[in-house]
């Protein structure tokens, strides 16, 4: 028995069917959907993380700047007791208490007690 041979067919070098054209571009669409997608989350991401570092940057400075106030606080009442203004007056100033000829009367003087009362001490009249 003898075969025949059949001759092998030239490949087809006709455009490929209408069929296959929308599959190639949703395809591309797709891919391009996603690419994009990863892109901007990427973005989204590094975003995130630079307000997360600049929050914490702020949380640091908030608490530092709480302490130093905490610390001016506890200043300011320090020089509001009576012992340290008269520290400052007699060290840093160079002041002292002034001598008695010194001290001027502000406003009238005050009136003498009247002799016709009975003295309160003994409870004589004069």
């Amino acid at each position: 028995m003898t075969r025949k041979k059949t001759k092998a067919k030239p490949p087809d070098h006709r455009p490929r069917s209408r069929a296959s054209r929308p599959f190639v571009v949703l395809w591309t669409l797709a891919v391009a959907a996603a690419s994009t997608a990863f892109v901007v989350q990427m973005g989204l991401r590094s975003q995130s993380l630079e307000i997360g570092y600049e929050l914490g940057r702020a949380h640091t400075k908030l608490a530092r700047l709480r302490e130093v106030r905490r610390v001016l606080e506890v200043e300011v009442e320090s020089h509001k007791t009576p012992e340290r203004v008269e520290l400052i007056a007699r060290t840093l100033l160079g002041m002292s208490e002034p001598p008695p000829e010194r001290i001027l009367p502000a406003g009238r003087e005050p009136e003498e007690p009247k002799e016709e009362h009975a003295d309160l001490r003994t409870g004589v009249h004069p």
